[in-house]
């Protein structure tokens, strides 16, 4: 069986743009704070590795509370070790 259809060149598709949608929008609502895509893609870099270090920071040390002077801490359950 043959197709009689026109082939196309790999360079014929449609193109993409080259920048993602987040960076031209910060580009665009920065107020000229930022010119051009590649320094909303650092300032993107930038924030997302402060996020992780603070989700770090809370993963690891946030959990360790302080207990108010004058309550003990709740003894173990079981038999006591003497």
């Amino acid at each position: 069986m043959i197709f009689n259809e026109p082939k196309m060149s790999s360079e014929a598709r449609i193109p993409y743009p080259a920048g993602t949608r987040i960076a031209k929008w910060i580009v665009r609502n920065s107020q000229g704070y930022i010119r051009d895509e590649k320094q909303a893609d650092a300032l993107l870099v930038i924030v997302s590795a402060s996020l992780l270090i603070i989700s770090l920071y809370f993963i690891f040390f946030g959990g360790k509370t302080k207990l108010p002077p004058g309550i003990r801490e709740v003894p173990p359950q079981g038999l006591p070790i003497n």
